[in-house]
């Protein structure tokens, strides 16, 4: 049975970006394809290419992207997006996982896989970092508050203290006069 294909407008859409940046993607990561002059692309194709994508819109260097796309293909990784079907040879093994896995855990999500995975592990990543960043910057502005505060207490005290000694004086200078 052959593998379920998609054209260059279908590559597109599915990846969410302009059509010039797929062309430099494919033009950048050919080696990556399985078969880049045929025009075709197959779900492994758009998953390296929607890693290649998303690394080039967070503002990755290609350096990067290709370490990505190689840690992946280690980790074996690579698996077609679950819009795509499952994968080539693997469709009753990939359907009995899953429901396995729905035996142990009832009602649960399916656990991401492949690219997906690694997504939101660098979201978790991030989110993680932007809430240590929240809390020491909370921490920071409490400390500066705390000490605004304790400055315009000492100035209130030394304003309360200038105004009693002239109030003092002209009463003196008052009773002194007569």
């Amino acid at each position: 049975m052959s593998e379920r294909t998609i054209g260059r407008a279908e590559l597109v859409r599915q990846l969410g970006v302009s059509p010039r940046l797929v062309r430099e993607l494919l033009r950048q990561y050919h080696g990556w394809l399985s078969q880049p002059d045929a025009g075709r692309f197959t779900a492994l194709d758009l998953a390296r290419l929607q890693i290649a994508a998303r690394g080039r819109v967070a503002g990755r260097t290609a350096k990067e992207i290709e370490s990505q796309l190689l840690a992946t293909r280690r980790r074996g990784e690579e698996v077609p997006l679950a819009a795509e079907g499952p994968p080539a040879g693997g469709s009753q093994a990939a359907g009995e996982a899953a429901a396995a896995q729905e035996a142990v855990e009832p009602g649960a999500a399916p656990r991401p896989e492949g690219p997906i995975a690694v997504e939101l592990q660098r979201l978790h990543q991030t989110l993680s970092e932007s809430a240590e960043r929240e809390r020491r910057d909370r921490d920071r502005m409490l400390t500066a508050l705390m000490r605004t505060q304790q400055e315009v207490a000492h100035l209130r005290e030394e304003l309360g203290t200038y105004r009693s000694r002239r109030q003092r004086k002209r009463g003196f200078m008052r009773w002194f006069r007569g």
